[in-house]
């Protein structure tokens, strides 16, 4: 089973991080004047005690579930009250359980961790799993959301990932009527000169006028189209990663392309994309697919 119409899909599983990824979907179905779908994925065979009865842990472990949900639904009622919200509980891990739902959805949110696995991880093997996996745009929810006021904040590559990420941010920002930060990282080649050779400071400053007239250039067609969006476009001398972790300490929002949809290609992201999900102090949106709003 899949979701009818493009939603904004959420996992829970009831603990704190799951919580706050439900509240930014919230906000995010109330935006984009979409549905929200709560699901979460239980094991239903598992029992802590050999000598309980698998239907009696079955009946208990369906009873929680529900439960998760509807404190889930409690929780994004708070900051949407007028969308339509549905619950689905299903039987089986999380992952599989959340990736089907999204077959169909126009975004997924998670947290970045939950109840399970390790305590000392920074991304939970769901969150990783969604991620990497969706076939949709993935927004893993990180830091405290719900109190970051600042820009959305972006990427810029010239890849076409990056195209449909500088896209999504775009309209991420006029959605929150909010500014965007357009990032685009130049970091220097390894030098040619000595140790005891000055770098030559003629070659960097014409290395960064020609990254800036690129960014402008890979920019301005989104300028166009969302006159209403404020941007500041910069360009970075450190590398893509540190860039972009540098920029969520002040962005609502991080915006990154995926590398596709591949048999394999699709199964990874880049190693930007990878370390903004273990790293970034705000949530980040792995972008994939048309930008379209339910």
């Amino acid at each position: 089973m899949s979701v009818e119409a493009p939603a904004v899909v959420v996992g829970t599983d009831g603990s704190s991080e799951a919580l706050a990824a439900v509240r930014w979907a919230a906000a995010q179905a109330r935006l984009r004047g979409a549905d929200l779908v709560i699901v979460h994925g239980y094991d239903e065979g598992w029992s802590a005690d050999v000598h309980l009865p698998a239907p009696g842990f079955a009946e208990l472990a369906a009873g929680r579930a529900a439960e998760i949900a509807e404190d889930a639904e409690l929780a994004a009622r708070a900051v949407a009250p007028f969308i339509t919200i549905r619950r689905r509980v299903d039987a089986g891990q999380p992952g599989p359980v959340l990736l089907r739902a999204a077959r169909h959805a126009a975004l997924v949110v998670v947290g970045n961790r939950g109840h399970g696995g390790f305590a000392g991880l920074l991304l939970g093997s769901v969150g990783h799993a969604v991620a990497t996996r969706a076939p949709c745009s993935v927004v893993v929810v990180r830091g405290e959301p719900d109190t970051l006021p600042g820009p959305v904040a972006v990427g810029v590559d010239g890849a076409a990932a990056g195209a449909v990420a500088l896209e999504c941010a775009f309209d991420q920002a006029a959605a929150e009527a909010c500014p965007l930060e357009a990032i685009r990282a130049f970091l220097r080649p390894a030098p040619p000169w000595a140790a005891d050779i000055a770098p030559s400071i003629l070659w960097l400053e014409q290395g960064l006028a020609q990254e800036s007239r690129l960014l402008a250039e890979l920019v301005r067609p989104m300028r166009l189209r969302y006159p209403q969006v404020k941007v500041e476009e910069l360009v970075s001398r450190a590398d893509a990663a540190r860039a972009l972790v540098a920029a969520s300490q002040r962005a609502r929002l991080v915006v990154v392309g995926s590398r596709g949809l591949g048999p394999v290609a699709g199964m990874l992201l880049g190693s930007v994309g990878l370390q903004l999900l273990h790293h970034a102090a705000c949530p980040v949106m792995i972008a994939r697919g048309d930008v379209h709003r339910a």
